[in-house]
């Protein structure tokens, strides 16, 4: 009668450890998944944010190049008339469609 105790201990133990092992795995997989996704969100994050820096930067320039460009006409710097600079401004001018950040090409 005691072998049959050891022995049906033995097994409950074993299956213990068995489900513990699958949950152990089973979690282990799920975390695993996780931190990848939580990754890729990073990484894209990071570069949508790296765009839009740039496009700022951009931005930026453009109004310092337009401010720079009122200072000289209103300096009186350059002798150029202030009908001939307005064409320089065109350029800069608001279209009606923004162009998509997606659209264009990123150095």
């Amino acid at each position: 009668m005691r072998r049959s105790l050891t022995h049906s201990a033995t097994t409950g133990l074993l299956l213990g450890l068995a489900i513990t092992l699958a949950a152990v795995v089973a979690y282990s997989w799920y975390v695993t998944r996780q931190i990848s996704g939580l990754r890729q969100l990073q990484t894209s994050i990071t570069e949508r944010n790296r765009k839009d820096s740039l496009q700022l930067l951009r931005i930026q320039n453009n109004l310092n190049e337009i401010g720079l460009g009122m200072r000289d006409m209103l300096d009186n710097v350059n002798p150029i008339p202030l009908l001939p600079s307005g064409r320089s401004f065109s350029a800069c001018a608001p279209t009606s469609t923004m162009p998509s950040i997606a659209s264009k090409s990123w150095p």
